[in-house]
């Protein structure tokens, strides 16, 4: 028996923390595809849906909610524990960056995080207070979850569109598109949201054709970035280039493309089962590209909702293997008090022995 009712404190406290470390700080998204369809002819009223990974495919859909908003990005990440899906809008009915809650299958109501027409949204995953990042216009931006304390990361001499954030459990490193042709860059941050330096350009090339980098997305594995060059609103050919490796001295084009057609939006990548997804605009498809064999399959979701109207996908977001689970602050506080107690016990222990 304990022989001090210091001794007790000590173990309940060990006891407890930890107890409340592995049962209720982090939160796990479901893993699957989540992606949002909106109708033709507003491109501003639609629904967001998810369809869990089933065999060499995607398997039955849900429906999450409504959106009314024409969607510029998605990302999906827990947050402590909730779980919660952020889209940022532009350009027609609610602009700006709004986040649900997500509860398995299902999403509660959109509320706004900030007003501003964004273009792009991701968010860090490994943060203890994670930060969201956007781009609107020609700047960069940083915010809170909840959107407060929103700060100016770097004004651009051009507009910028696309964003990812690479998490490595150690990590933070956020690429950011530009329109027209320019190059491509990425920023590293500190687990506390701080820069590390200024921002840095991928490779030596800039993006040609005089499009606009719509999306990203980073495979470190093989140390591959992927990006859609967007040349015009269904006119022009799109297709998603890929640098092999960032000192690569040439236009992405030249290690490989893939000719997608019409309006290609947003793109996520499945590492696991190597696939890349694609959200298009004009025709309305989701659609994937076997990165194995290059072949690009049509995912059959258009009008699944039942409406007659086409609709047009327009992002697209992968969940599998990621970090997805954000520790609170207050997971930390207590996993180090946790140790403490276990450690001042254990010593009590072997000098009372």
């Amino acid at each position: 028996m304990f022989r001090s009712t210091k001794s007790w404190l000590v173990a309940l406290l060990a006891v407890g923390s930890t107890l409340i470390l592995a049962t209720a700080s982090i939160a796990a998204p479901l893993p699957g595809v989540y992606w949002v369809q909106l109708d033709q002819n507003t491109n501003a009223t639609g629904s967001f849906y998810y369809a869990p990974f089933s065999g060499a495919g995607i398997g039955a859909t849900s429906n999450l909610g409504p959106i009314n908003t024409q969607a510029t990005g998605l990302t999906v990440s827990a947050i402590g524990a909730t779980d919660y899906l952020y889209v940022s809008g532009c350009c027609g009915g609610s602009n700006g960056t709004a986040r649900g809650v997500l509860t398995g299958a299902s999403m509660g109501a959109l509320s706004g995080v900030n007003g501003n027409q964004e273009l792009s949204v991701a968010i860090d995953k490994i943060s203890a207070a994670p930060k969201i990042y956007y781009t609107t216009g020609n700047q960069l931006r940083q915010a809170d979850p909840n959107g407060s304390n929103d700060i100016l990361i770097n004004s651009f001499a051009y507009n910028v569109k696309g964003t990812h954030m690479y998490s490595d459990g150690t990590t933070n490193r956020l690429f950011v598109g530009p329109n027209g042709d320019n190059p491509i860059v990425y920023y590293n941050f500190a687990a506390d949201g701080t820069p590390v330096g200024g921002g840095t350009q991928w490779g030596t090339f800039t993006t040609t054709g005089g499009g606009d980098t719509n999306d990203l997305d980073y495979d470190p594995v093989t140390n591959t970035l992927y990006y859609v060059n967007n040349n015009g609103n269904g006119t022009g050919t799109n297709v998603i280039l890929k640098s092999i490796a960032e000192a690569n001295p040439v236009d992405a084009a030249t290690s490989g493309s893939f000719a997608t057609g019409d309006e290609v939006k947003t793109i996520a990548l499945d590492r696991t089962n190597n696939y890349l997804y694609v959200s298009k605009q004009a025709p309305g498809l989701l659609e994937r590209i076997n990165l194995t064999t290059g072949a690009i399959e049509s995912l059959a979701v258009n009008n699944i909702g039942g409406d007659d109207l086409v609709q047009r996908v327009f992002a697209v977001e992968v969940v599998n293997e990621d970090i997805n689970a954000v520790p609170e602050p207050s997971t930390f506080v207590l996993a180090t008090l946790g140790l403490v107690g276990l450690g001042f016990f254990a010593r009590k222990k072997r000098r009372n022995a």
